[in-house]
């Protein structure tokens, strides 16, 4: 059972949000935008395995550790008693890896997430929103791709997450947890003082790699898979990055992927932008 304070304390007026890998590329984003609403305390858990600690805004409450850890997490929602909300970012997400070692992915995103709601169930937590992904949906046979569109994917990685969807909605039917499940595609861009943005190591995201590129840290891109392009996301902030190499975070709806080629950047950036000229 969790702990209360708030009934020794007196603490736990006010609204808490519990970020879960809050110390990541979008977590740290989330988190610097609920500390800049100052509506609510901001708890982060984070084990450090693929996020920066100094990613973490100084006015948010850090804990290191793991959510699959029931003690460790009973105890953080026994020092924050009001966290009435859990973010979860805190799932592995390189598809490549989760081919080359699957259960790592289904022991730490969806065993992960059976641990979590447990705890949140003993603490009487009933919102939470999930990172999940678009590769939920593998291959689609139509685009653009509908929230309505079938769900089937082709690696262990989005399995992993729809597995995930999956508890939550068996979790809300039969204990009310209420959720929401996010499924963007490539997320790109950093804040606009370049405080924080992406901080992968390898890298393994579109518009990094063809910026690495730009700045001749690669000679091509080469990324295999099928060449889909959807013109429908946010034109003038891929643009943005692309002039300025810094910009908001924002959720980008185009997807350019190449078929066993190696490109150079200007051809890459044309079939996303017909009319670009370096």
């Amino acid at each position: 059972m969790c702990y209360n304070e708030s009934s020794v304390t007196g603490k736990g007026s006010f609204m808490a949000i519990l970020v879960l890998g809050g110390a990541g590329y979008i977590g740290s984003h989330m988190v610097d935008r609920l500390v800049a609403a100052g509506k609510e305390e901001v708890v982060v858990v984070d084990n450090l395995v693929t996020g920066h600690r100094a990613a973490v805004h100084p006015q948010a409450v850090f804990y290191e550790g793991d959510l699959a850890n029931k003690d460790f997490m009973r105890g953080v929602f026994a020092k924050h008693p009001s966290i009435d909300a859990v973010i979860h970012f805190a799932a592995f997400s390189l598809v490549a890896e989760s081919m080359a070692d699957p259960l790592k992915y289904f022991d730490n995103n969806t065993a992960g997430m059976v641990s979590l709601l447990e705890v949140m169930q003993e603490c009487g937590v009933k919102n939470i929103v999930f990172s999940s992904t678009a590769a939920t949906y593998g291959i689609p046979e139509e685009v653009p791709i509908l929230e309505t569109t079938p769900q089937k994917p082709i690696n262990p990685y989005g399995e992993s997450k729809l597995m995930m969807e999956t508890i939550m909605r068996w979790a809300d039917q039969a204990y009310g947890i209420k959720f929401v499940a996010l499924r963007y595609f490539n997320v790109a861009g950093a804040k606009p003082d370049g405080s924080i943005g992406e901080d992968h190591g390898p890298e393994t995201h579109l518009l990094p790699i063809v910026l690495q590129v730009a700045q001749g840290k690669r000679e091509k891109i080469a990324v295999l898979g099928m060449i889909t392009i959807l013109r429908t996301g946010p034109m003038s902030a891929i643009m943005s990055i692309l002039s300025t190499w810094l910009t908001p975070i924002f959720w980008l709806s185009s997807i350019c992927v190449l078929v066993n080629h190696q490109m150079p950047l200007t051809l890459a950036l044309r079939l996303v932008f017909p009319t670009f000229r370096l």
